[in-house]
């Protein structure tokens, strides 16, 4: 996100601040009460927060990235805080995510950074992927799976030889163009899924309830489930938090 290549190339100048902070911890899986030891990613939303875990290193640790919406007007990259702190910021949330928050230690926090889609990341033989090219929040967890979409398409493209490199990197900007701005844009957007409080957070309950695993599923499909790295996302359709907000 901070590549010195695309100052150079786009120059569009430092990333912009979300204003929301991500605090996160690794903790022994053997600490975790046998009740939340599942092997899937779980999501506890609140009023200007919310908090993820899930299982890594083969089961053996739970990951713990709790993120509050404090109006940080500047980047930090994994700046220590206080357990307390972090267990204040939280306290709006149920007794059982409260419980794992508790057992986190060695909390480290980083503000949450993007860019806006831009519609051109290659100049003749200087080609950007990844965040390089279309950095992202992680609310859509898609930016190192961007990345590896960028290097098949761009794979795809320059395999066989040829020289004539400058056209076929601008074809891997037209092809990946719709699809990564879309992404960076659903990734801002849900953070009207994950953060509404009263009346809003109501709506989006009753809008994600409505739905069945096969709903949610098809609703993300385009993104998760796509085997086509250069199809567009569909916009005819609402998405949840759309939906929720409406």
């Amino acid at each position: 996100i901070h590549s010195a290549v695309r100052r150079r190339l786009v120059g569009d100048g430092p990333p912009r601040v979300s204003g929301i902070t991500v605090h996160r911890a690794i903790i022994p899986m053997d600490l975790v009460p046998r009740r939340l030891r599942w092997n899937a990613v779980t999501w506890w939303a609140g009023p200007k927060c919310h908090f993820v875990h899930y299982a890594i290193a083969g089961g053996d640790y739970l990951n713990l990235a709790a993120s509050y919406d404090d109006g940080a007007t500047r980047p930090l990259a994994g700046e220590p805080i206080a357990e307390d702190v972090v267990r204040d910021l939280f306290a709006v949330l149920d007794a059982e995510p409260r419980r794992l928050l508790a057992l986190g230690a060695r909390w480290r926090s980083w503000v949450l950074i993007d860019r806006a889609p831009v519609d051109d990341w290659t100049d003749g033989p200087v080609a950007l992927l990844g965040d390089a090219a279309h950095p992202m929040l992680h609310y859509a967890a898609q930016g190192a799976c961007q990345a590896l979409e960028d290097a098949v398409v761009l794979g795809d493209l320059l395999d066989g030889g040829g020289t004539d490199f400058a056209a076929r990197f601008a074809e891997y900007n037209r092809l990946r163009r719709e699809r990564t701005a879309a992404v960076q844009r659903i990734s801002r957007e849900s953070i009207a899924l994950w953060h509404p409080a009263g009346a809003a957070a109501e709506a989006r309950n009753a809008a994600l309830a409505g739905m069945s695993a096969t709903d949610l599923h098809d609703r993300l499909a385009w993104m998760h489930g796509a085997r086509d790295f250069t199809a567009e996302a569909p916009t005819a359709r609402r998405r949840p938090h759309q939906e929720a907000a409406r």
